[in-house]
């Protein structure tokens, strides 16, 4: 009788879990970066905490529900991140790089459509932090109210009340009636 040796070792099937990882997050990548640095008002920041949600979420992947969409379940790991931010934040700085928007419409030529975004933008960075999450996730990213709900640990209605409210607040400092 000889000894029987494992299929796989510890470290073979790691590095498997490991590249399922990447291979689900890579797609999302440049959304994530882009969703917390807007979240976080384009602070230097933005680069430690979308470091620390790749770390959590790499850590934290073998807890992955493969019946979940992996880019909510990632989100909801940066939205964790971003709310130790802003308890550690004592205030925010409001400028808004010269060029940040344009980033969104690289491709647009027209110039009315890339100062209407432009404007959208600097009044996102306007709204309190939790409302720009909301905001970025819902109108730049995409998320349904549902998902939201999920990933920021609020419910539908307190999801909707919140993007009634910027919608509300947009127009006022569009000079439009609410």
């Amino acid at each position: 009788m000889g000894m029987q040796m494992p299929d796989e070792t510890t470290d073979q099937r790691q590095g498997e879990v490991s590249q399922s990882f990447w291979d689900l997050f890579v797609p999302h990548r440049q959304s994530l970066y882009a969703f917390i640095k807007k979240s976080l008002n384009y602070s230097e920041d933005a680069d430690d905490i979308f470091q620390e949600s790749v770390i959590r979420a790499l850590r934290y992947f073998s807890g992955y529900h493969a019946d979940h969409p992996f880019r909510s379940w990632l989100y909801s790991i940066a939205h964790n991140e971003l709310k130790k931010q802003y308890k550690s934040l004592s205030s925010m700085s409001m400028a808004l790089p010269e060029d940040i928007c344009l980033k969104d419409v690289v491709n647009e030529t027209d110039p009315l459509l890339i100062e209407e975004v432009r404007r959208l933008h600097e009044l996102a960075m306007e709204l309190k932090n939790a409302w720009r999450e909301v905001f970025f996730l819902y109108y730049q990213d995409g998320f349904n109210v549902e998902e939201i709900a999920m990933m920021t640990n609020r419910s539908g209605g307190h999801v909707k009340f919140i993007l009634n409210r910027i919608r509300k607040a947009v127009k006022v400092r569009l000079g439009e009636k609410p």
